[in-house]
């Protein structure tokens, strides 16, 4: 699956466009370390801002929570469909236990995603990005 590093909310609403115009699913990923620098709740609300701009757009929203993993507990409980920690197998586990009773997911590995970050429109940039990718 395609996935994007967003930033801010028209990147986010460009990359939802580019996904929705193509037809494929996407990830959207937060910078790397966001719940502690950003914070779940804000990322969350971008997320679900965007969605409510692009509304056909399939996708997943991972938050990353760099390896902090009380950080990626927290935004499980509050409403995260997705996370991505670095920790210890045994802590891996818990907390894919916690997201699987929640209906949530855990992302043990950082996936190679474009990031929109940078002066470009990032509505081409995505769609470039997306007609290389699934071409």
């Amino acid at each position: 699956m395609p996935a994007f590093i967003v930033h801010d909310l028209p990147q986010a609403i460009a990359a939802l466009t580019a996904a929705a115009d193509s037809g494929h699913a996407i990830a959207l990923w937060s910078p790397p370390e966001a719940a502690r620098s950003l914070g779940a709740g804000y990322f969350l609300a971008m997320i679900a801002a965007a969605r409510q701009v692009v509304p056909a757009a399939r996708s997943t929203a991972v938050l990353d929570c760099g390896e902090a993993p009380g950080l990626a507990m927290a935004a499980l409980r509050g409403g995260a469909e997705a996370v991505h920690v670095a920790a210890a197998l045994p802590v891996l586990a818990k907390l894919a236990a916690i997201a699987g009773q929640q209906g949530a997911r855990l992302e043990p590995e950082r996936l190679a995603a474009f990031d929109l970050g940078g002066p470009a429109d990032p509505l081409e940039r995505a769609r470039a990005y997306l007609s290389q990718t699934i071409a």
